[in-house]
C-alpha cells in the first residue's frame, strides 16, 4: 500500500504544482506512513 500511496503523493504534486508545498508533502507522507503501517 506503501508504493500506491507515493504515487498518489506524486500524482497530487503534479497535479497542484507549486500549490504542493514542502508542508503539504510532508503531512502526506506521514498519513500515508500511518495508513500502510
Amino acid at each position: 500500500f506503501r508504493l500506491l500511496g507515493d504515487n498518489l503523493i506524486i500524482a497530487l504534486a503534479a497535479a497542484l504544482g507549486k500549490d504542493f508545498t514542502i508542508e503539504a508533502q510532508a503531512a502526506w507522507q506521514k498519513l500515508v506512513g500511518v495508513v500502510a503501517a
